[in-house]
């Protein structure tokens, strides 16, 4: 479950600096909703990726520790 939470989150936050990177527009990244964020989108869309890069790590290597138990 943690690996899904991590690849949604690198998805949104790599998907969110492209779409501000080329100038922005409609979108379905949630950092360009969040009215909070004006003007970080593009830094936020980076932690956010980050995260869910360190998220996903975290899910792969507790299922492989638990694969390694059974």
């Amino acid at each position: 479950m943690l690996e899904i939470v991590g690849i949604v989150l690198v998805v949104q936050g790599i998907g969110g600096f492209i779409n501000n990177w080329v100038g922005g527009g409609p979108s379905w990244f949630l950092v360009n909703y969040v009215p909070a964020l004006e003007g970080w989108e593009m830094p936020v869309s980076v932690v956010i990726a980050l995260v869910g890069a360190a998220l996903a790590a975290r899910g792969e290597r507790a299922r492989k520790q638990r694969a390694a138990r059974d």
